[in-house]
């Protein structure tokens, strides 16, 4: 019975990795490539909406991964795919107040505003995705992105 539950959690966690490094990747290769060739980032931008409704399972079991792909969309300067993320959060019920908290303030700010460092919003947004990593226990995928801020 012991193996058998750990082999689930591992299938489960495998998705979770999976996923998170998929898209994560995507992201930071449409930003970096964007800046350059916009029909790159369009490509890669198709990319990364066809990993979100690959996992559409894992989504429906882990709501929160829709907060770090906003996370994503304002680190990584990715306006485009928070379009797509809307419809997602609007089809899905009983979603954390966190991911709501994040697209509204994408929505009334813009992600321009919620990127200049300084700004008492991104540091809102930085601390909002802080918080969540430590109730996620810091998981390895996250702890990554705290890296890249400078928390940790």
């Amino acid at each position: 019975m012991e193996d058998n539950v750990k082999e689930n959690y591992l299938k489960i966690f495998r998705k979770e990795v999976d996923f998170h490094h998929k898209v994560a990747y995507r992201f930071e290769k449409a930003y970096r490539l964007g800046k350059k060739m916009s029909v790159k980032k369009a490509a890669l931008n198709a990319e990364i909406i066809a990993i979100i409704s690959e996992h559409d399972s894992y989504i429906d079991q882990d709501p929160m991964a829709l907060f770090y792909c906003l996370y994503f969309c304002i680190y990584y300067n990715n306006p485009e795919i928070v379009e797509f993320l809307k419809i997602l959060v609007e089809k899905l019920d009983n979603l954390p107040e966190k991911i709501n908290e994040i697209l509204t303030s994408i929505t009334q700010n813009g992600i321009s505003r919620l990127r200049m460092i300084g700004d008492p919003l991104n540091l809102h947004v930085y601390h909002l995705v802080f918080y969540q990593a430590v109730d996620d226990e810091l998981r390895i995928v996250y702890a990554q992105i705290l890296r890249q801020m400078k928390f940790i």
